[in-house]
């Protein structure tokens, strides 16, 4: 469409009607916008999902190495006063070998100029550094965010040392640099935060599930694995 002179844009709605219901299952509505001089034909889709856009800066590839960004959240919650969430940000992919799928996965830490940013987003705990994981694997779209609440709803806190031992996920609909990627689930990596460790404990990722049979075949634990620790020297 060209914007005309006076900047003054009509747009008509080309179906029946718009309602709550076609909102709720992803209908498309077409819609005219029109000037004195042209016009364009347009679909648009209502979401019930929060909205995030990832502005890259005019970098529009985003790589292993972070770079920086900007981040518009619209928050959807209707019991709180403020909807719209913005921040500096860098960014970076996120992964091993899901750097090879089509659809990407990223890694967001929140900026405030130099400084960090955190920010409760979508009512998750309050942090700088969040994960956009991109459901690729996950046919469904449910068991990731499934399994993760059903942990949090029952044994997060639950525990002997009443550490908050879950994490949390969110769905969002994300775009990058206004183009639309995807369904997304918004959270934070399981880290030292939420595992809440002390001065003496630490976080250890298995490098082999090759003996993980034998592991299970042995209920005292008299064999040793390698593994490598997260946040120790030793």
């Amino acid at each position: 469409v060209t914007i005309p002179r006076d900047n003054i844009l009509n747009v008509a709605v080309l179906n029946d009607r718009i309602n709550l219901e076609d909102i709720a299952y992803g209908k498309a509505f077409k819609l005219l916008v029109y000037s004195n001089v042209s016009y364009r034909e347009v679909n648009i889709i209502a979401t019930t999902l929060p909205i995030m856009n990832i502005d890259t800066k005019g970098k529009h590839e985003v790589s292993e190495d972070y770079s920086k960004a900007a981040i518009r959240l619209f928050d959807n919650r209707a019991d709180i006063r403020n909807h719209e969430f913005t921040s500096d940000a860098k960014i970076k992919l996120r992964g091993s070998t899901s750097l090879i799928l089509e659809k990407k996965s990223y890694r967001l830490s929140l900026l405030d100029g130099e400084s960090s940013n955190h920010a409760d987003l979508l009512g998750m705990r309050r942090d700088d550094d969040w994960i956009l994981n991109s459901l690729y694997g996950d046919q469904e779209k449910v068991r990731n965010i499934l399994s993760a609440q059903l942990w949090y709803d029952c044994c997060a806190e639950h525990n002997e040392f009443g550490a908050q031992n879950a994490f949390e996920y969110r769905y969002v609909e994300l775009f990058v640099d206004n183009s639309y990627a995807g369904l997304y689930l918004l959270g934070y990596k399981p880290d030292k935060k939420t595992a809440d460790l002390g001065s003496n404990e630490f976080i250890y990722k298995s490098n082999d599930w090759s003996n993980a049979k034998v592991l299970r075949e042995d209920p005292n634990f008299t064999r040793y694995y390698e593994l490598d620790s997260k946040y120790a020297d030793e």
